[in-house]
């Protein structure tokens, strides 16, 4: 009875593992479109289609810069 018990926990928890690389596999971001960076565009149309800033900081002349932090897509793994 215990080996039973133990056989089935052994199956149950070897489909959950893999199940999760398929999910995450299947669930990758995409890759931006980063063509709309172009010197004068609205930063509010950068914040769309960027997001939130990682950073926002002063340069030494006093203006605002912006960094942004995102993953393009992922590799194939080859």
């Amino acid at each position: 009875m215990r080996k039973m018990i133990f056989s089935i926990f052994l199956i149950f928890f070897g489909f959950s593992v893999s199940g999760c690389s398929v999910f995450m596999a299947a669930h990758q971001p995409d890759y931006k479109d980063l063509s709309f960076l172009k010197v004068g565009v609205d930063r509010d149309n950068v914040l769309i289609n960027l997001g939130v800033p990682a950073v926002t900081e002063k340069d030494k002349n006093g203006n605002e810069v912006d960094y942004f932090k995102f993953r393009q897509g992922y590799g194939m793994g080859n």
